[in-house]
């Protein structure tokens, strides 16, 4: 009795002979069954590079990144837990060349090819408008302080002093900072030249 007793083992709560094999709870055999196919280790690897390259062309704000990540290193691990080490190493270092072969790309893609040379000279439009001190307008839009103006042929976006301004009078420009246009009615200048 107790050399039988020896010859059996326990599978899942019942006894099986030492020979048989355990067969495996039925949520585990399909685990098993992914991570033991070297085929589909590959395939893991294969679907998550397509998913990492992916993510350079489609906005998923890192979705496809992540589960192509997790595909591949799903991949790698079923190479390890196959014993087949030479195989996993050769897949981190295509992984790794491929996760930097990507950035590469992405990053040719983004930057721009050519640069501007120091002897570029670049003009602002703040530059053009300091030469409008001491011009004449006209008021196309009532300035309560802000509005709009036509002045040296062009119409620009001006502000009065805090005074109000009507439409269609005749002003001069006083002040010019950065893009800010300060003008005054025309009028109300000779009255200050009275009034000193």
């Amino acid at each position: 009795m107790a050399a039988l007793s020896l010859s059996l083992r326990e599978c899942d709560g019942r006894p099986i002979r030492h020979n048989e094999k355990c067969p495996r709870a039925r949520h585990g055999k399909s685990m098993e069954t992914l991570i033991s196919d070297p085929f589909v280790s590959i395939l893991f690897i294969t679907f998550g590079f397509a998913l990492l390259f992916s993510e350079l062309f489609i906005v998923s704000f890192g979705i496809l990144g992540t589960i192509g990540t997790g595909a591949a290193i799903f991949g790698i691990f079923g190479f390890f837990h196959q014993d087949r080490i030479a195989l996993g190493v050769v897949a981190i270092i295509t992984t790794v060349a491929f996760v930097v072969f990507s950035i590469r790309f992405w990053l040719k893609k983004i930057v721009l090819k050519e640069t501007l040379t120091p002897n570029i000279a670049v003009a602002t439009d703040g530059d053009a408008k300091a030469d409008l001190v001491g011009r004449e307008g006209t008021t196309l839009s009532e300035l309560r302080p802000a509005g709009l103006a036509y002045i040296d042929g062009r119409k620009q976006d001006v502000v009065s002093r805090g005074q109000f301004i009507a439409e269609g009078v005749t002003i001069r420009v006083v002040d010019v900072t950065g893009n800010r246009i300060v003008v005054i009615e025309q009028t109300a200048e000779v009255e200050d030249a009275a009034a000193n």
